[in-house]
């Protein structure tokens, strides 16, 4: 299909700059849905699930005690054995539980100070101060030098409304503000009394902005890569099948690697690993001995209990630890098919990732129509409409994988039948179905 040579209209694209690389944002009533919206977007993000868990911490558990062998003890020896065995185990639960507890609840406070984070900085204090809660890169011209400093000033400057530059006090505020929140509020709500002190707010507050320096340098080296595509768009506007034109080979990268922490991933992977299910530990044998009349039988039950615990704990580990297995199984398919589906098989055959949408010029049920026939017919980097070797390949090449490698690798062979293959394909192809009705009717800015 020709590329087409005409603009967009201005009212489109506000002057003809895609949204993602203006350095002044427009002017217009959209400015305060526009900062809820990426409040909104922030709030799942994966930056703060690893901020949750660099406050959780690593939790240290103690290794189980060993189960006594009878050989070289008397009976009465083993039993003593047996009884200190039941005690040791039981203390150990409990004081295992308690630290995944604890870690727990550290993380909660990271998780709830992370997103008190967002909530200043992208929506609360934007909106009353007037400033810009993005991160506003640098021109798609520049060289190097000047993207890596804007990447760092942005971190104190940012601009308002007016499109004057101001000092970032949504940035600087809202995180110092998130900091002392998560001290004195979310620290003593989750009982985590060693996250309420001053040492937190100052490693909270150093590694949040070394996180946004992170984040902006990122975005610059996103962009350096993504240039020629962003040329096309200030040319077009979106692509469309009325208006395609191809994605560069680092936007194929780029392109691919965004898709690789997609909600959809972790969807996926965690149908494929299913709910591990989790027995009630035995009760343990309550009551004075002289209850039970005959001093042995009371013995023989607290020795029975003890056995059922150590069963019942070794059954739950190895529940765990399979669907551990069902998991990253189910990561290793998903992240397979992204890879082929979005990167290798595109780059090896000339075709475009990515789901060309219909537009909104034409009837809803065309749209409809054209967002499923696009699991089976793509692209070429050319424009020619032909089969869609990225989705049938990646997603048929990824389960063959998986069958094939993954699964009998890791000690899932209920995985491998040619049931569950049968499952995994009509899931995925789904999956891409309802990306694709996503794409063709809501709103993008990217291209």
């Amino acid at each position: 299909m020709q590329q087409s040579q005409t603009s967009p209209a201005p009212d489109a694209q506000p002057f003809h700059v895609p949204r993602n690389f203006r350095i002044t944002p427009a002017a217009g009533r959209s400015r305060l849905p526009g900062k809820l919206s990426y409040y909104l977007h922030s709030t799942y993000s994966v930056r703060n699930l690893l901020e949750a868990l660099a406050v959780a911490g690593v939790p240290e558990i103690p290794d189980p005690p060993l189960y006594p062998h009878p050989d070289g003890l008397s009976g009465g020896q083993y039993e003593e054995a047996l009884q200190l065995y039941n005690d040791e185990i039981t203390d150990w639960g409990h004081d295992t539980e308690a630290i995944l507890r604890y870690r727990g609840r550290r993380a909660a406070v990271g998780l709830g100070t992370a997103e008190t984070r967002d909530l200043l900085s992208n929506l609360v204090l934007p909106v009353a101060l007037h400033q810009e809660a993005r991160y506003l890169p640098a021109p798609i011209n520049s060289d190097l030098s000047q993207r890596m400093w804007n990447a760092l000033e942005s971190i104190v400057v940012t601009r308002n409304d007016h499109g004057d530059m101001a000092p970032n006090y949504s940035k600087l505020g809202g995180t110092v503000g998130a900091a002392f929140i998560g001290k004195s509020v979310f620290a003593d709500a989750f009982s985590a009394p060693e996250l309420n002190s001053g040492h937190f707010v100052m490693h909270y507050v150093g590694y949040s902005l070394l996180g946004d320096l992170a984040t902006n340098t990122a975005h610059e080296l996103i962009r350096a890569a993504r240039e020629p595509d962003a040329s096309y768009f200030e040319l077009h506007g979106r692509a469309t099948e009325d208006s395609y034109y191809p994605l560069s080979a680092g936007g194929k990268v780029v392109y691919w690697a965004h898709s690789t922490y997609g909600l959809r991933s972790i969807v996926t992977a965690g149908l494929i690993a299913a709910i591990p299910p989790v027995y009630d530990r035995p009760k343990e044998p309550t009551g004075d001995p002289s209850t039970w009349g005959i001093y042995p039988t009371y013995q023989e039950a607290y020795d029975n209990w003890g056995e059922a615990t150590l069963l019942w704990k070794d059954n739950l580990e190895d529940t765990l630890r399979y669907h551990g297995r069902r998991l990253i199984g189910g990561f290793s398919e998903v992240e397979s098919q992204l890879i082929l589906q979005n990167l290798l098989v595109p780059e090896i055959f000339g075709m475009d990732p990515r789901y060309i949408p219909l537009g909104s010029d034409h009837p809803a049920g065309q749209r409809l129509a054209h967002a499923f026939t696009s699991i089976v017919i793509g692209h070429t980097d050319a424009g020619t409409r032909t089969l869609n070797l990225p989705v049938l390949g990646g997603t048929v090449g990824a389960a063959v994988l998986a069958k094939e490698v993954y699964y009998p690798q890791l000690g899932a062979p209920a995985l491998a039948s040619g049931s569950m293959f049968a499952r995994t394909l009509s899931l995925n192809f789904i999956a891409d179905g309802i990306y694709n009705l996503a794409s063709e009717f809501l709103r993008h800015h990217d291209y």
